[in-house]
Order: structure tokens, then sequence, then C-alpha cells
């Protein structure tokens, strides 16, 4: 019987994923709830996206993730505390942000952007469900597999350096309608990041809990 592992990355139709097995398969399913119904049934899905709120803002996880991306600290982005999640527009979630804590600072644009899908996703997880569904970034995975950092992924440039490495990895993914290439290749190098989960490879950052039981951790 196939072992499949998922990786999975938001996009804008959806939830981008590729899954690797005896094959690779990619896609694109509207809602978090079709990615936890694949019929693969993969044993781990690694996605691109926080798992677990904090009480104030700021994450170690993510604090410690920025450290080995030196010069791309940028790509990695600061969920909401809980309390701000469901706020409203953008100047009501920024000011519920602010008011946890003392000090504590707005959201950038780009996050609350992200915030419909991560609403999806966290309405969804358990600490239970968090054994098959783990916390993990394209962009350290790269990383990673390359020993230095790749330029924009958004560029040329960076799309064929991404695509060799993921061909010399056997993670190079057909392409899918509804996706953008970035957006699938996410998805793919994550694949790698499942690999290792399963494996018992895959390095940890952080690991504290949030007050529903959810470690906010990112595997790499």
């Amino acid at each position: 019987m196939t072992m499949w592992v998922a990786g999975v990355d938001g996009c804008r139709n959806g939830w981008c994923v590729v899954l690797a097995g005896d094959e690779l398969r990619s896609r694109v399913v509207a809602t978090f709830a079709e990615v936890l119904e694949l019929p693969e049934r993969p044993r781990v899905i690694a996605i691109d996206m926080p798992i677990g709120l904090p009480r104030v803002p700021g994450r170690a996880a993510d604090a410690l993730a920025r450290t080995l991306l030196p010069g791309r600290a940028s790509t990695i982005f600061s969920p909401p505390a809980r309390a701000a999640l469901d706020a409203g527009d953008y100047a009501a979630t920024c000011a519920a942000n602010r008011a946890t804590a003392p000090g504590a600072p707005a959201i950038s644009i780009q996050a609350f952007n992200l915030l419909p899908k991560l609403r999806e996703l966290d309405a969804a997880m358990t600490p239970r469900l968090q054994r098959r569904v783990r916390e993990a970034h394209p962009e350290l995975a790269f990383a990673e597999v390359a020993g230095r950092m790749l330029v924009n992924k958004k560029t040329p440039p960076g799309q064929r350096a991404r695509a060799r490495l993921l061909k010399s990895l056997g993670l190079l993914p057909p392409p899918v309608r509804g996706a953008a290439l970035d957006d699938l290749f996410d998805a793919a190098i994550l694949c790698w990041t499942a690999r290792r989960i399963v494996e018992g490879t895959a390095r940890v950052l952080g690991g504290d809990r949030d007050e529903r039981g959810l470690r906010m951790e990112v595997l790499t």
C-alpha cells in the first residue's frame, strides 16, 4: 500500500496540494475540509500556514525561523494574537492585536490578507489532528535543501532555481489549474518536509502551546 505525504499552500482558488507517493499528484481544492478528506489519505500533511495562535503577538517558532533566513526574514509573517483573529476589518484587527499587551504591534497587511485561510485552518485544528497536520515553511525547506537562500520565488530566476531543486528531489509536480507556479512549488517542497516528519528527521522550531493546546512550532 502506497504511503502518501502532502504539501499544502494557500492559493487564490483555495488550497494547492501536492501529493508524493509512488507518483506525484497536484490539485487545487476549495476548502481545508477537502484537504483533510484527500482520497490518498496522506500520513502527514505539511502546511504553510500558522497552527496555534498566541495570547500576545509573537511566537518563538517564528523568531527562530527568521534566524535561519538571513535577508529573507520577512517571508515569515507573524500571525495575530488569538483575540484579534475575528476582530473585523484591518483597522479593527490591528487595534485588537495592539490591545493584547503594552507595546504589542499591529499586523501587516500581508498577514491580514491571509486571515480567511488562517481562520479556516484554525477552526479545524485540534491537538489530536496536529499529529498529522504540521506547520512548515517552504523558504526554510528550499534553503535547507539548497544550502543557501534562493532568490525571490516570484522572479523567473527564482522559479528556475526552485524547479531545478525540485527535479533533483523527484518532486517537480505536474502543473495544475488554479494555482500560481510559486504556490505549486511551495506545496511541492513541503512534501520533502513531510517525508522528514514521517522519518523523524525534521527539525522542530518552537513548541510552546496556545490556549487551545495547539503546539506553536515550525518544522523543517
